[in-house]
């Protein structure tokens, strides 16, 4: 209530930074100093920037100065020994070594076409290409679609001291860069629960606080613009910076902010419309693209960079924008695995190796389809089995068998494993392929839906 009733005391002042970029200082009762620029990320000349591993251990200022920022601010925590950040860290598609994603932090990313998304507490995400850029914050989110965080705890609730954050809209089109002074006479400063209700205010319907204290620092057009608490911008590990090209590229015209192929294995990015080229054939890889987006796809990504496939006759893995995102054993269900329409999948084993096949045993009706097994009693509707289906009595049409592997009549198909791997397994994953629940790499978890593996993780908007 009594944040409210000093932002009603506000008084704010707008300024224009550039097209799409405008600056808010506002002063309230508190005392406070607030600072945030607010960006039109639907803006084809506005692209945006975040620390290489090369760059770490600068102020916000130097670093700004040395990229050409037009806003910068800055990032996540991190160590005084070596200036690594605590939590996850992407520059232009490259990670950190070592910065992952864990469980007990959060990030925000942003794919090279400026959608950006806030990782939940609790969620490890996988890395995946499309966090083009990519900065930790801390795991409490200041606000959770649309609703401010309010949180008892005293180090939430009444530690005043300098603070940064980053917001997005609802609507992913605007980014918000917040920083609050602290720690003197003129502003005290907020606390954390303060600035999930600042950022609210200004329109974030997702929010992360960013390092604080003497760190906080909000840099503008070659000067920084708060009063940081050390007395000077500190030495920071990594920064998030909002750029703007002056000029298209006539090779970007029709996309100034994406990705896409010039060739089998040549790809072009597209930056505020800079124009750069990298070539996946360097690596021995090709390039694919999906919508405006291009990447690098594995050699083992033989469906497609966006397709599972046999890592071996009895592994299953599964690629996501060409990164193979982990593997399933198939054989822990007695299974083996197959390839065809462009998918994999495991082949259920009752269908004895051939995940596409109909036979007849008596009456009953049995058939494999992408490696799920079905049977049918064609005698309880009257009908009788031929060819692998149920056919009105006298209306066989099928042609004779030529193909034993495909339409085996009445033989039925012989296992390899005649009493049947892991007994009552597959009673409960009829129709659904193979389960493969818990199994595979890097923590993804996995389930083979209908044949087809699919990597279970957060899309958070990264597509």
């Amino acid at each position: 209530m009594l944040l409210f009733a000093s932002l009603a005391l506000a008084a704010d002042t707008w300024t224009s930074v550039a097209p799409g970029i405008d600056r808010l200082y506002r002063t309230t009762s508190d005392p406070n100093h607030v600072h945030a620029a607010v960006v039109d990320l639907g803006r084809p000349e506005i692209w945006l920037r975040a620390t290489r591993e090369d760059e770490r251990q600068a102020t916000v200022s130097s670093w700004a100065s040395d990229v050409g920022a037009t806003v910068a601010i800055n990032g996540d925590w991190f160590s005084y020994t070596d200036y690594y950040p605590v939590g996850l860290a992407i520059a232009g598609g490259w990670g950190w070594a070592g910065q992952d994603d864990t469980a007990d932090w959060s990030f925000i990313a942003c794919n090279v076409t400026k959608d950006c998304w806030i990782d939940p507490w609790g969620n490890a995400a996988a890395w995946t290409p499309r966090a083009w850029n990519a900065v930790g914050g801390n795991s409490v989110l200041l606000v959770i679609d649309g609703v401010a965080q309010v949180n008892a705890d005293a180090f939430y609730s009444s530690d005043l001291a300098p603070r940064s954050a980053v917001g997005i809209s609802a609507d992913g089109e605007t980014l918000y860069l917040v920083v609050v002074d602290g720690r003197s006479s003129s502003s005290e400063g907020m606390t954390f629960n303060q600035m999930g209700a600042l950022l609210l205010e200004l329109g974030a319907s997702d929010a992360m606080m960013l390092d604080g204290g003497g760190s906080s620092t909000l840099w503008v057009e070659g000067s920084v613009v708060n009063s940081p608490s050390d007395g000077s911008p500190r030495t920071v590990s990594n920064h998030l910076a909002v750029m703007v090209s002056s000029s298209t590229d006539s090779r970007c015209a029709s996309l100034p902010n994406g990705k896409y192929c010039l060739d089998a294995t040549r790809m072009a990015t597209c930056e505020g419309g800079a124009f750069s080229e990298g070539d996946c054939g360097y690596y021995g890889l090709s390039c694919e693209a999906s919508g405006d987006f291009a990447y690098c796809v594995d050699p083992r990504c033989t469906n497609g960079g966006q397709a599972s496939f046999c890592d071996s006759a009895t592994v299953i893995g599964a690629c996501t924008d060409g990164v193979v995102t982990g593997t399933g054993d198939c054989a822990y269900y007695g299974a083996t695995c197959e390839a065809s329409s462009g998918t994999a999948y495991c082949v259920d084993y009752r269908c004895a190796g051939d995940g596409n096949q109909g036979w007849c045993d008596g009456e009953l009706s049995r058939t494999c389809a992408m490696g799920v097994y079905a049977e049918a009693d064609c005698a309880t509707s009257g009908l009788v089995c031929d060819g692998g289906a149920c056919v009105t009595p006298g209306d066989d049409t099928d042609p004779p068998d030529t193909d034993a592997d495909t339409d085996l009549d009445t033989d039925p198909p012989v296992s390899d494993d005649p009493e049947g791997a892991r007994p009552g397994t597959w009673s409960r994953l009829d129709g659904l392929g193979c389960g493969c629940d818990g199994v595979g790499g890097g923590g993804a978890g996995w389930a083979v839906l209908v044949g087809v593996l699919v990597v279970r993780r957060r899309s958070g908007g990264g597509g």
